[in-house]
Order: C-alpha cells, then sequence, then structure tokens
C-alpha cells in the first residue's frame, strides 16, 4: 500500500532532530537528505542550532515563540525561502500574548 511515509522502519529516518547538544557528526548527517533528496523537508531544530544553515529546500518554518527583535524573527522565519524560485512560508506560534506583548 503506498502512502505519504516510506514502507516499515524507514520511515523514522525522515524525521531528525538538530540541537547544539546533539554531536556534530549527527547533525551533519541530519543535513545531507536536504541536500540530496527534494522529498525531504521537515527538521526540528531549536534556534542558535539553525543559525547559519543554508538549505534551499525548506518551503516551511515553523517557529515557536516571538524573539526580541523584529531582525531576529526576520531571521527565524528566514529558514524557509533560500530559493527565489519557489513560495515559501514562515509562520510563528506565540500562543498567549503577555501584558508586554511577548508569549
Amino acid at each position: 500500500m503506498g502512502g505519504i511515509y516510506p514502507e516499515g522502519s524507514r520511515h523514522l529516518e525522515n524525521i531528525r532532530l538538530w540541537t547544539s547538544i546533539t554531536p556534530a557528526t549527527y547533525n551533519n548527517k541530519t543535513l545531507d537528505p536536504f541536500k540530496d533528496n527534494e522529498d525531504t523537508s521537515f527538521i526540528v531544530a531549536t534556534i542558535p542550532s539553525g543559525m547559519g544553515m543554508n538549505l534551499q529546500s525548506i518551503l516551511d518554518s515553523i517557529n515557536l515563540g516571538l524573539p526580541t527583535t523584529y531582525a531576529g524573527l526576520v531571521q527565524q522565519n528566514g529558514r524557509a525561502g533560500r530559493n527565489e524560485s519557489v513560495d515559501s512560508r514562515g509562520c510563528t506560534y506565540c500562543g498567549k500574548l503577555n501584558a508586554f506583548g511577548g508569549c
């Protein structure tokens, strides 16, 4: 039966975590499918870990929480749209705002 997920346990290869506490070898392996496979388009990363990523295939960036500056917001949502020939989206979920306008 076909579907959007690969057969068997191979589907687990398509979900990877990128953080500052995972080893560099693991993080580098995480980026490989984004470079070589246009069907790979989802990564979970902390904001500091995502700095410096330049992956042309990212179409959507979904973030939790507002940065403290507008430049930070542009940087955070700028993970998507590195390839200007395709449409992309950057979304920030902030939940309930506090009295100071932050999340």
